[in-house]
């Protein structure tokens, strides 16, 4: 069973998300800041996470450098779903370690697919 950690703060965007992730092959669970993030990523072990840039408390950017920097943690598939979307904000979302980057609003198909190239798994 794969186990996926969704950072969103918009409670209704994280189930949504919830939903679509979820299948027999894929367990979800979910942080609605960044500090609750970090303390997950810490305490926890994930085989990837999907990742709001804009969060309360502490900023996806801040987590994802935190994620990349750390060696337990610095191999873990980063999926950024945010509504930053000029071309800067890609390349600096790649830059600081995102394996994917979906703009909002996106489309459920493009979500699915990243995760089952990521994750080798089938929906």
């Amino acid at each position: 069973m794969k186990k996926i950690l969704i950072v969103e703060d918009e409670e209704k965007i994280r189930k949504v998300i919830n939903i679509l992730v979820k299948s027999d092959e894929v367990a979800a669970d979910e942080a609605s800041d960044g500090m609750e993030a970090l303390n997950k990523i810490k305490n926890n072990d994930y085989d990837l996470v999907i990742l709001d840039l804009m969060l309360p408390v502490v900023d996806g950017m801040t987590i994802l450098k935190d994620i990349r920097a750390d060696s337990r943690t610095a191999a873990l598939p980063v999926i950024v779903v945010s509504a930053k979307n000029l071309n800067q904000d890609l390349l600096d979302g790649f830059q600081g370690g995102a394996n994917y980057y979906i703009t909002k609003p996106f489309e459920p198909k493009e979500l699915i697919d990243s995760i089952e190239l990521i994750l080798g798994v089938k929906y």
